[in-house]
């Protein structure tokens, strides 16, 4: 493929970059092709809202604890929200004083998009365990609406185990306006979660 590529240019310093992944045909430079695909053919035209929707793609990444209340999913904790280390905050107890438990997004997100939940969670307690996504807006920051979760995975006391879910953008997410909530439950009371997940588009 060509690029019209003038000196000092953009398009210039990433066919350098590309350049650096080996000779042609090697697999690493077939896939820095397959990524500089995604841009049109004159990236002299190319803005940069356009290299931030063919390059990210990670919209968060969290550890924290959950000591679960039978069935009722935790969103984020009283302080930091969805980054904070223990979740304390349930979805039904969801409040615009808690709505630092929503993070933004890197871009806007067409309606039919995938989100990409995965991580892994210990169970201390057993039981089933589930992940599930709401958002809310702006315009509405006190109503969470839901649209998506897992399957329901048993765990046995104890145990440890990788979870891979998505989520499909029901309309189109706006960066600015839009935030998205993820939350975790387990249907077993007194129960403890130790999880780490990313989140992805």
């Amino acid at each position: 493929m060509s690029y019209n590529c003038g000196p000092g240019t953009l398009c210039q310093e990433i066919e350098g970059l590309v350049s650096k992944y080996g000779p042609p045909n090697s697999p690493s430079y077939d896939l820095a092709q397959d990524v500089i695909s995604c841009f049109p053919l004159d990236l002299d035209l190319v803005e940069c809202s356009a290299i931030t929707q063919c390059f990210v793609t990670n919209i968060v990444t969290n550890s924290m604890k959950i000591i679960t209340t039978d069935g009722v999913g935790s969103i984020g904790g009283s302080d930091a929200g969805w980054s904070d280390n223990i979740w304390d905050i349930a979805s039904t107890g969801y409040t615009i004083a808690y709505s630092n438990c929503g993070f933004t997004i890197p871009r806007d997100i067409s309606g039919g998009e995938i989100i990409q939940v995965c991580g892994n969670v210990y169970n201390l307690s057993g039981g089933s365990f589930t992940a599930l996504a709401w958002y809310y807006t702006c315009d509405s920051p006190n109503e969470l609406t839901p649209f998506g979760f897992s399957f329901l995975t048993e765990m046995s006391a104890g145990s440890n185990k990788c979870f891979n879910f998505s989520f499909t953008a029901p309309t189109d997410f706006n960066k600015c306006n839009t935030f998205i909530v993820i939350g975790f439950v387990n249907y077993n009371s007194d129960s403890e979660l130790k999880i780490t997940y990313n989140v992805k588009i």
